[in-house]
């Protein structure tokens, strides 16, 4: 019990000294302080001035970090985008040399200059991908020929293409049969077996027709201008079975 108490009294004094010791301290820096005209004062803020500023400077270095960071993640999505760009433009440039190159086939076979035919006139294409109206064609056209607005027009294997709806000077601009809302009225089939129908362009060198179920028409079919049995447009490539109706609908294009 004695040495419980005892130590309780010695705490008791060494508060009450470390109390005084700080009021004696504080008194003295204040003092000293006011005498020397603040110079403790700018002694204590130095350091703490520093704390401050370092606390300032890592705030800073932090933020740019934030926005370098934001910043390379901006420029990798970027480069996401410019990569899918120049894929899409990489598919385009090879679309365009693929009909620069079946354009020049078509000038190679038509051949060089415009030669007056016993059948007709054979002419250069000179229109190029996207360069005109889709479902057109332009072609050269010598100043001496006979051709004129509605002249048939044929490609290779003597496929009709389309006919002439617009002559200038030197050109000539053909409406393909292909193109889409274009009406056709044809024959399909051989001997017996010749269905007459009216087909519509749908581009491409397609054309399709609606034909009822138990019409006589197969895949490989040729289809004849109507109007002249002996014109060629295409083979019939595809026949589509409809479930809901009593017609089918069949595709054919230019051989």
């Amino acid at each position: 019990m004695n040495f419980h108490l005892q130590n309780s009294q010695h705490n008791s004094v060494t508060k009450k000294k470390v109390f005084v010791v700080f009021v004696v301290l504080t008194i003295v820096l204040f003092g000293t302080n006011y005498l020397t005209r603040g110079s403790v004062a700018d002694v204590v803020r130095t350091p703490v001035r520093a704390i401050f500023s370092i606390n300032t400077i890592v705030d800073s270095l932090i933020a740019s970090v934030q926005q370098t960071f934001a910043r390379t993640t901006t420029l990798q999505k970027n480069q996401e985008k410019l990569k899918e760009r120049i894929a899409e433009l990489e598919l385009y440039a090879l679309n365009n040399l693929v009909l620069v190159a079946e354009n020049e086939e078509l000038r190679a076979l038509l051949g060089e200059e415009n030669t007056v035919l016993d059948t007709g006139t054979l002419a250069n294409v000179l229109s190029r991908g996207g360069m005109y109206p889709y479902g057109t064609l332009i072609i050269s056209r010598g100043v001496d020929t006979q051709s004129s607005v509605g002249s048939l027009v044929f490609g290779r294997g003597d496929i009709l293409i389309g006919k002439i709806e617009e002559i200038g000077n030197t050109y000539a601009t053909v409406r393909l049969v292909s193109a889409p809302t274009e009406k056709t009225t044809v024959l399909v089939g051989a001997g017996e077996r010749l269905t007459e129908l009216t087909v519509q362009g749908i581009g491409n060198g397609n054309m399709v027709a609606e034909v009822a179920r138990d019409a006589d028409i197969k895949s490989g079919d040729p289809v004849m201008l109507a109007s002249r049995e002996t014109v060629i447009l295409g083979t019939v490539q595809d026949i589509e079975t409809k479930s809901i109706d009593a017609f089918n609908a069949f595709v054919f294009a230019h051989q």
